[in-house]
């Protein structure tokens, strides 16, 4: 018999018990527990070791970040995953939970959809059962078919090892240095790049330490992590996937991204440029594992005139963002990230703060619309008001936001 799974709930309120309960579902044996206050759970936490602590941030005792730290100072439950919900938070406080170790932190009302997610993760199995209220069709064909693919492409090593270090505050441009050098391919790449009429240097970049002097440690992270996801740009095409084509507009959007949040505060401008760049990466794994219904489904959209997404589930039941979501956990990259990349073309399902989402979906638009689109449909994406508003172009055109950006990508095309 199959191990009973625990989830702790910690909630003054019982109306989320039965929701829970239904989203917890499809991965019986489940059992909910609910607590009104921390302290009420805290020895029961230590002694049954739940698989999950699902917490209200605003408890009777005890506020999100106060519990994280407890949790967190506590031997006996920090390993415990932490999810946390809340209605209305300063982004700056959101932001620090994620940092002290909270799984992530939910918007009121609970997307559901998203918590399934979570647990798809935690209990590391996809569901035994068909779809249920909460959970899409597609994940269930995502989590399948996946499954069957022997040897899922990983992220190279050097963009993992790079990745790693740009989330730790201690790290040094040498330590960036030392790692770009371990693949000579991968150092060729950069120097490239760095020396390319989009930088436009007069004179010659000759190695790393000399790169990251001149352009800065984080300019030369972003660019080592372009050229090692790009390494594929030389295998065969097929007549609607262009590999060039494919990297152009994800630079693109990765400096157009990069550019918004230089502009605004509410988005991290270093963690920007990877947002742009691998907003698309379920594309390049539908090319390699699902090659035939991918080109099937960018037949049809080229036919239709309709956006690629939408043909790719009509034909799959799952389209590009969402695999690339699920890339992106498998690559433990950080959950804000994961989110920006599932749902790029839907930001209507993301929390009011979670602006990494916003920026890859108008970064993605905008890209295609300056003239990088990743394919050969010349239909550009109406934009979402919501997330034009949350970047600071609520009520332009994307006319007036390109005009507004003043940026010149013409030498793009120089890095490849």
């Amino acid at each position: 018999m199959s191990e009973r799974r625990r989830i702790f709930l910690l909630d003054h309120s019982s109306m989320l018990v039965a929701p829970l309960k239904r989203v917890c579902s499809p991965f019986q044996p489940c059992e909910i527990v609910q607590f009104g206050s921390f302290s009420e759970a805290e020895s029961l936490i230590a002694k049954h070791k739940p698989n999950l602590v699902f917490s209200n941030w605003d408890l009777p005792d005890i506020k999100g970040l106060d519990l994280i730290s407890k949790v967190h100072s506590n031997s006996k439950i920090n390993k415990i995953p932490l999810l946390l919900f809340t209605k209305e938070r300063p982004l700056a406080e959101v932001q620090k939970a994620m940092m002290q170790g909270a799984g992530d932190v939910l918007g009121v009302p609970i997307d559901w959809n998203f918590l399934h997610r979570h647990l798809v993760r935690l209990f590391n199995e996809a569901p035994d059962r068909e779809p249920g209220e909460y959970e899409e069709p597609g994940e269930t064909v995502i989590l399948n078919r996946l499954d069957k693919v022997s040897q899922l492409t990983p992220i190279p090593k050097v963009a993992q090892q790079v990745l790693a270090i740009s989330e730790d505050p201690r790290s040094s441009a040498g330590q960036l240095a030392e790692i770009v050098q371990q693949d000579p391919t991968i150092t060729a790449n950069v120097l490239k790049l760095v020396n390319s009429a989009y930088y436009g240097y007069s004179r010659e970049i000759s190695n790393i330490q000399k790169a990251i002097v001149v352009l800065g440690f984080d300019e030369v992270r972003n660019i080592t992590i372009a050229a090692s996801l790009s390494s594929d740009i030389d295998l065969p095409e097929s007549r609607l996937f262009k590999r060039q084509k494919f990297w152009l507009h994800s630079l693109a959007s990765a400096t157009i991204a990069r550019t918004i949040a230089m502009r605004n505060p509410k988005v991290n401008a270093e963690d920007a440029f990877i947002i742009g760049l691998l907003h698309d990466i379920g594309d390049i794994v539908l090319d390699q594992h699902f090659h035939d219904l991918f080109i099937e489904a960018m037949e049809n959209a080229d036919e239709s005139k309709d956006d690629l997404n939408l043909s790719e589930r009509a034909l799959m039941g799952v389209d590009h963002a969402e695999v690339g979501g699920v890339i992106a956990r498998n690559w433990d990259l950080p959950v804000s990230l994961e989110k920006a990349i599932m749902y790029h073309h839907e930001p209507w399902r993301a929390d009011y703060w979670n602006h990494p989402v916003f920026l890859a979906h108008i970064s993605n638009i905008l890209a295609s619309y300056a003239g990088f689109p990743k394919g050969t449909n010349p239909r550009i994406e109406e934009p979402n008001g919501a997330a034009l508003e949350a970047l600071g172009f609520g009520g332009m055109s994307l006319k007036e936001v390109w005009e507004n950006l003043n940026l010149d990508l013409s030498n793009l095309k120089t890095i490849l």
